[in-house]
């Protein structure tokens, strides 16, 4: 009886050496998405959806990227969340601060920094942005283009 019960436990948790039961699906498709792209882009949440992702679309299109190369995340999750994901190569913040995600540093606005083996560029919410050209200008050059276009 318990060697049967040893085998339906195998038989629910791994298939084909992965596990496939997960109580939150949600983290289990993040973490494997995380596995997949190099830049993480987090943003504060939209206030207007359709101008504000169509705007970030512009941008992250004008650095080269592919959609397969990036994931966009709305603050959730602070910095450990992410942080083994060794795919990931840069972060992206958009209205996004150091201290959302519990990160003991102070980064410029709009400059290409290293830290924890990464770059990271901290720019204005995508709302912000769009009301600025001087943001997106400085953002454009003193960030973006010398890390993504050299």
């Amino acid at each position: 009886m318990l060697n049967n019960e040893y085998s339906n436990l195998n038989k629910v948790l791994f298939n084909n050496s992965k596990l496939i039961e997960n109580k939150n699906n949600i983290e289990k498709n993040i973490s494997e998405g995380l596995l997949t792209f190099r830049t993480l882009v987090i943003i504060s949440p939209f206030i207007n959806e359709t101008e504000e992702s169509a705007q970030l679309e512009k941008i992250l299109a004008a650095c080269k990227l592919q959609s397969n190369d990036y994931n966009v995340s709305v603050l959730t999750n602070d910095w450990s969340y992410f942080r083994n994901a060794a795919s990931i190569k840069e972060i992206l913040l958009f209205g996004v601060s150091e201290k959302d995600l519990n990160l003991n540093i102070l980064m410029p606005f709009n400059q290409v920094i290293r830290f924890d083996n990464r770059v990271w560029i901290k720019s204005s919410s995508i709302a912000e942005m769009m009301k600025s050209q001087e943001i997106k200008n400085n953002l454009w050059q003193n960030a973006l283009k010398p890390h993504f276009l050299g």
